[in-house]
């Protein structure tokens, strides 16, 4: 994937054997979603995160549909609060984690539920999409901030250990509680997530 003819190329490199070019760290670093500054520099965190703050989450949208990512990650915290971010996949190695966090709790103030709506649309608007495919993701908090910061590689946890919890973003979406499993929402995913529901279902129903 690297263009090596010979994979003992790659492992001169690896050991020290030979020096590593300025093409090759900033081919490794795109190829698995490490940050180029850490691997040439030492700065920063390990792994990719994107450079563009968006406040809220519909601001990401076009940057969605223009990269065409393989799958959109909701994941959320365990935590109270209930922090949210979104990483784009784009292959089996290459992830894109947006450096924002949202709350998807009762715990926001007047620009914290405008940030919360914004998210739910987005994932109302990739759940409706034909050509997007999102996935939810809950991590224990430790995890969580790690992914958000760009500490561990997003692919060594999302689709994987984190796998068995991932209705969370279908259920925030069922505000009218008409799926089957909606008497467990709040045994699954916790109050802060029926906390979150009314917040969305009050500020809808205003619009």
């Amino acid at each position: 994937m690297l263009g090596f003819d010979r994979s003992s190329d790659i492992e001169n490199i690896l050991t020290g054997d030979r020096e590593a070019t300025l093409s090759f760290l900033r081919a490794f670093a795109s190829l698995f979603s490490v940050n180029p500054e850490w691997l040439m520099h030492g700065e920063g965190d390990p792994f990719y995160l994107d450079d563009v703050f968006y406040f809220d989450a519909l601001e990401a949208l076009p940057l969605i549909v223009s990269s065409k990512p393989e799958r959109v990650f909701f994941t959320r915290s365990e935590s109270y609060e209930g922090a949210c971010t979104i990483t784009l996949q784009y292959g089996p190695y290459n992830y894109r984690t947006l450096p924002n966090q949202w709350h998807v709790s009762g715990i926001v103030g007047a620009t914290g539920t405008h940030q919360l709506v914004s998210l739910y649309k987005l994932m109302r608007i990739i759940y409706e999409s034909n050509e997007i495919h999102g996935s939810g993701q809950v991590a224990n908090e430790k995890t969580f901030n790690a992914l958000a910061n760009g500490s561990i590689f997003a692919g060594s946890v999302l689709g994987g250990p984190l796998h068995t919890n991932q209705d969370w973003w279908f259920a925030l979406l069922d505000l009218d509680h008409k799926y089957v499993t909606s008497p467990h929402y709040g045994e699954w995913y916790g109050e802060s997530l029926l906390d979150a529901q009314r917040i969305i279902r009050k500020v809808l129903s205003e619009e």
